[in-house]
């Protein structure tokens, strides 16, 4: 995850458990390769809940 995503999580105090972007995609900070396409970060909730909170 970007780190401008990072730091606006840290300062917007966000509900919730944590955030994810699931799969190591190709092309994401810190993977290799280029991006084929966005990339959408989720938050996780409690149980199963999660709903997205950046696609870059």
């Amino acid at each position: 995850m970007p780190a401008k995503h990072v730091k606006q999580v840290l300062s917007e105090h966000i509900a919730g458990q944590g955030l994810s972007l699931p799969g190591m995609p190709v092309g994401a900070p810190g993977m290799p390769g280029e991006q084929t396409g966005p990339l959408t970060v989720y938050t996780l909730g409690p149980g199963a809940q999660s709903k997205v909170y950046a696609s870059f």
